[in-house]
């Protein structure tokens, strides 16, 4: 068994961008900063990670307004791994995550779009078909 689970909590570090494929498809992409504490030398410090994110389709539309740089947003979903080609020619290999759920807090108020869950603050993104039914596994 094999699971791709992944949760971070941190600021938005650029306004997030929406685009649309040929097909008419909202892609909305922005990155994350999420801190690490490390010790050096016997004095801790943080060290920044950013990381890419994706968040697909109507949800992608309506979220893009909140997602401005500086803003402190909790972010669930599933790595990907990907490969592209840069303007000299070299491949390049990028992981990033793929958006389920997705919170903001703008001014101490949780701020969501869509699939509002009544006072969690919390957005939950609406599965298109479960991948699995629950209710089978024997555990």
């Amino acid at each position: 068994m094999s699971i791709n689970s992944v949760t971070i909590s941190g600021r938005v570090t650029r306004d997030a961008e929406l685009r649309t494929t040929a097909s008419g498809n909202a892609i909305l992409g922005f990155s994350v900063a999420v801190n690490d504490r490390i010790n050096e030398g016997g004095e801790w410090k943080d060290r920044p990670n950013y990381i890419d994110c994706k968040l697909f389709g109507k949800r992608a539309e309506s979220m893009e307004r909140y997602l401005t740089k500086g803003t402190q947003v909790f972010v669930a979903g599933k790595l990907r791994q990907g490969t592209w080609t840069d303007k000299t020619g070299a491949k390049r290999n990028t992981i990033e995550v793929i958006v389920e759920d997705i919170d903001t807090a703008r001014g101490g108020e949780s701020q969501t779009e869509g699939g509002y869950i009544a006072g969690s603050g919390a957005y939950r993104a609406p599965q298109a078909e479960p991948e699995t039914a629950y209710e089978d596994i024997p555990f």
